[in-house]
């Protein structure tokens, strides 16, 4: 018989399809609102989504009661049924959230044509939620059944087989779909194809044989670590490539023996939510190892710039369109079409007269205004960018190091960089920290490895940029936790790095209030060390990492010194290249 609770899993995972479920039919609520037009299309999706809720929760109930023994045709449709609900949650939570508001709270005209123009789309994911409803209330039907016979009468009928031959071919086209990058590859690509799964792997995976092969594996690893143990006990300069399997303390002499390992790389991860400071971390240590990837490829890096600028400039110029300008008197900035230059890939050179209307646009109060009291990480770096325009946009544009460091880029998929600093060779994973790129983060958690988690200070008063409901903030202290309790990360090193001190100084200076995001806080507003020490000792209360670093990722001398603290070496400082003097 077939284990129902280890191939359905914990209950928690129906909790959290649910808690998608019921932020994404809040959103939809804000979205009606906001559009009246899209009044009817949002009220079908959000009694479609209420009745997917009710089938869900009425599984949780079932699964929380005391279950007798189950039909396993039964216990592996639920099992599909349950994956396909948790991707397509996932979907349509993802989609709500690509459509923004402005400024004023308004949907962006963008948005409203996306929701037109992809109503096929959205069609598709509705006709989805139907069958999975449909699904559920048949398999629950059996699950309340008395008798194995009659659930396997249920479940055997042709109707039943073909409704849940269907919720597989859903499975497997939203993993088309979401899945832009294959889970074993060190880049993502949008061409990339579907990941390996194969039908019998949740079965096989949950199957007493294969625990109890894992168990003996363990065992014989442990026995054959403590002959080691034995047998090189006296030698100097001896030590175990087998990670143990209790606990470690953070000495000088246990970072040489287990993480320093000199029969292969070290692995680092960089873990945090989107715009962490992850990967300019990563730059900056590619800048100290030599491999300075820009000089290689300028042109790439400077189409990166141009898509960044011109991504800026359309948010901003959503703004002004929402407060309702003169047309005549902004003709010619209004005519301006920078989402038209990057759907067509035209972001090799920006046009002439680019930063005279960038400048113009930055002269009205109410764009302004926007770029003071945003909630999002989108304008940090704008002063820097605005400041070298002409340079930027120039026939003969020089790039300079800090134009690459300044510059913001999503992580999509898992980056794998081979990097050597003086005589040690890293192996560093970058990944993408949104929430539909967390579900590939597993495939970077080896149990021994060093996690870097990033979490910018300044970030309190900001919310995602895929759930504006959530602070970022509150949404890193959920992350810490899990990561910190996560069953493969047991032997692992845990740093806890906090980023963007600089801008958080500057946000704490400039009266931006913290008792409006976090009412619990008692110090004085404007005291920089103790908000600072306030959420410092948010994250500690939760776990304590094994060492906590603050920093400014675009400060060399910081990162280096994170570097050398954590793995008690030598970084040395990079020798000046072209990308600094001269510029590429």
């Amino acid at each position: 018989m077939a284990d129902p609770i280890s191939i359905l899993g914990a209950t928690a995972s129906v909790v959290s399809i649910i808690d998608i479920l019921v932020k994404s039919i809040s959103t939809i609520h804000s979205l009606r609102a906001q559009w009246k037009d899209a009044d009817l299309a949002l009220l079908s999706l959000t009694s479609q989504l209420a009745a997917l809720r009710t089938a869900l929760a009425k599984i949780k109930e079932w699964m929380e009661s005391a279950m007798g023994d189950l039909d396993y045709q039964l216990v592996m449709d639920l099992d599909g049924s349950i994956q396909c609900c948790s991707i397509l949650a996932s979907t349509i939570n993802r989609e709500l959230g690509k459509l923004v508001t402005t400024f004023t709270g308004q949907l962006a005209m963008s948005s409203k044509a996306r929701f037109v123009f992809q109503s096929t789309e959205m069609t598709q994911l509705q006709n989805m939620i139907d069958r999975q409803t449909s699904v559920l209330t048949l398999l629950l039907t059996a699950c309340n059944t008395n008798t194995l016979a009659e659930q396997h009468r249920i479940v055997s009928k042709s109707s039943a087989r073909n409704s849940v031959k269907r919720v597989q071919a859903d499975t497997a086209s939203l993993i088309v779909h979401t899945d832009s990058a294959s889970i074993f590859s060190s880049s993502t690509v949008n061409t990339s194809k579907l990941s390996v799964i194969f039908d019998f792997d949740s079965e096989l995976f949950a199957s007493k044989p294969y625990r109890g092969a894992i168990w003996k594996n363990m065992k014989l690893s442990i026995r054959s670590r403590k002959r080691r143990e034995a047998n090189t006990a006296g030698h100097s300069g001896a030590f175990s490539t087998i990670l143990p399997l209790y606990s470690i303390s953070t000495t000088d002499e246990t970072i040489d023996t287990l993480f320093l390992d000199k029969q292969g790389p070290v692995k680092i991860s960089l873990l945090g939510i989107r715009a962490s400071s992850k990967s300019t971390f990563l730059k900056q240590l590619q800048h100290i190892s030599g491999e300075q990837s820009w000089e290689k490829n300028p042109a790439e890096w400077r189409a990166i710039i141009n898509e960044h600028l011109l991504w800026v400039f359309g948010n901003l110029l959503d703004v002004l369109v929402e407060t309702s300008v003169d047309f005549w008197e902004n003709e010619r900035l209004l005519a301006f079409d920078p989402r038209g230059l990057l759907l067509r890939g035209v972001t090799e050179s920006l046009p002439p007269g680019f930063p005279g209307l960038f400048r113009k646009l930055l002269t009205h109060t109410s764009v302004q205004d926007a770029i003071q009291t945003t909630d999002t990480s989108d304008f940090e770096n704008l002063d820097y960018f605005v400041l070298h325009l002409d340079r930027l946009c120039g026939a003969t544009s020089l790039l300079l190091y800090e134009d690459i460091i300044r510059v913001h880029f999503r992580t999509s998929g898992i980056s794998e960089s081979n990097l050597k600093i003086t005589s040690q060779e890293y192996r560093i994973f970058d990944v993408g920290g949104s929430r539909p790129e967390r579900t590939k983060w597993i495939h970077v958690f080896h149990d021994g490895s060093t996690i870097l988690f990033f979490v910018p200070m300044s970030c309190y008063d900001q919310v995602l940029y895929e759930d504006r409901t959530t602070n970022e903030m509150q949404e890193s202290l959920v992350l810490y936790d899990s990561v910190w309790k996560h069953r493969l990360l047991e032997q692992s090193r845990k740093i806890l790095c906090f980023t963007k001190m600089d801008l958080f100084a500057k946000k704490i200076s400039a009266g931006a209030s913290i008792l409006q995001h976090f009412p619990d806080y008692e110090g004085a507003p404007g005291d920089i060390s103790a908000v600072q020490a306030f959420f410092t000792k948010k994250f500690v209360d939760l776990h304590t990492p094994d060492q906590m670093h603050y920093l400014d990722v675009t400060n060399m001398n910081d990162v280096r010194d994170v570097i050398s603290k954590v793995f008690n070496c030598e970084v040395p400082y990079p020798q000046a290249s072209a990308t600094e003097t001269d510029g590429i």
